[in-house]
């Protein structure tokens, strides 16, 4: 797994390097933070690469003493973000690549641990060719996967029952069970097809792609997922499988800005049938529309000033042949966030 992680530095390295070394007889353009969307759209339209750097960190921070009906004790929540990317234009070529790593950290009286409520790396890249203005073909590839260990925490010991993949059943009483190791599960994935870019405006831009694509789902041998009863006593844990799906994916995009780039929005949709899978979902006892896997995400983020905004993210997987139910997550916080763009004009 440390692999992936190399993978990840390299890509840092690689992005910054053409970020600060500009060869000679290209034309460099630096955009402050702070440039309207529109100016840098219209550069978008050139031959050239657009670079760009983002990180953002945010914290919460309360305490309570002596007050009737609430745990005394610190409430502290932090939040790290960084991202980096580029968006290479050549003719008919376009060539998308990024880098986002999201982490979210919280501790309170009840549990006194810092517990990662929210981590996510993630590297993917993306080369569009436009046979006519707005139709084309996409190829993509990627990755995502968490950076660190992860944990059931209990605020007081509980009873565990942990079904092995054999069918075994393990039970232990304890206030924590390690669920994942770190860069675990891996998530790597690719498509391709053809696209179109049916928007293109400041205030609204939207493509659809639709093709064939693959996905496998590495897990370290022990990888838990909680698939509790709350009609029993006891708290259920599962052990995960590697899961591989080859089949039809459909992808949907929007973005814009509005409000002279004081409110910037995105969603994504990315769907997939598998026509081929392993394990067999008929083991499952799942067969039609069951088995499609479901990734939506919807992000917005309101500037109060150039260096902060208040920010919501959501995301909601369903991975029926890895863990079947849904997986949702929803963040609201206040960022202090230092970004830059630098467009490097080539002929």
């Amino acid at each position: 797994m440390k692999y992936y992680s190399f993978l990840t530095v390299l890509f840092s390295v690689v992005s910054f390097s053409i970020y600060s070394f500009a060869g000679e007889g290209q034309k460099t353009i630096a955009i402050p933070v702070d440039t309207e969307i529109k100016d840098v759209a219209a550069l978008q339209k050139k031959n050239g690469w657009l670079l760009k750097a983002k990180s953002e960190f945010g914290i919460n921070y309360g305490h309570n003493s002596n007050v009737v009906g609430q745990p005394d004790g610190t409430t502290l929540l932090l939040n790290l973000g960084i991202e980096s990317g580029f968006d290479m234009k050549s003719g008919s070529h376009q060539w998308r690549g990024n880098l986002l790593i999201s982490e979210t950290f919280t501790q309170t009286p009840l549990i006194d641990e810092f517990i990662n409520s929210q981590d996510s790396l993630k590297i993917d890249t993306m080369y569009l060719y436009y046979l006519v203005n707005m139709f084309g073909v996409y190829g993509r590839a990627g990755a995502d996967m968490p950076l660190f260990a992860h944990y059931d925490y209990q605020a007081a010991p509980v009873d565990y029952s942990i079904t092995q993949r054999d069918g075994t059943v393990n039970r232990r009483t304890d206030k924590k069970v390690q669920l994942t190791e770190p860069f675990s599960p891996l998530n790597l994935y690719a498509g391709a097809g053809p696209f179109s870019r049916v928007l293109s405006q400041k205030y609204a831009n939207a493509e659809i792609m639709l093709g064939v694509g693959m996905k496998k789902t590495i897990v370290d041998g022990g990888d838990l997922v909680v698939n509790d009863n709350s009609d029993t006593p006891e708290r259920e844990l599962t052990e995960m499988s590697d899961v591989m799906q080859f089949g039809g994916e459909s992808i949907i995009k929007f973005w814009g800005e509005l409000s002279d780039g004081r409110i910037l929005y995105s969603a994504q949709s990315v769907l997939m049938y598998p026509i081929y899978a392993d394990p067999d979902p008929s083991k499952s006892n799942l067969s039609g529309m069951e088995i499609l896997s479901v990734d939506l995400t919807a992000k917005a983020e309101f500037k109060i000033f150039s260096f902060m905004y208040l920010g919501y993210e959501m995301r909601a997987v369903r991975e029926p042949l890895l863990v079947d139910m849904w997986q949702v997550q929803n963040n609201i916080v206040l960022k202090i966030s230092f970004a830059g763009e630098k467009f490097i004009e080539t002929n």
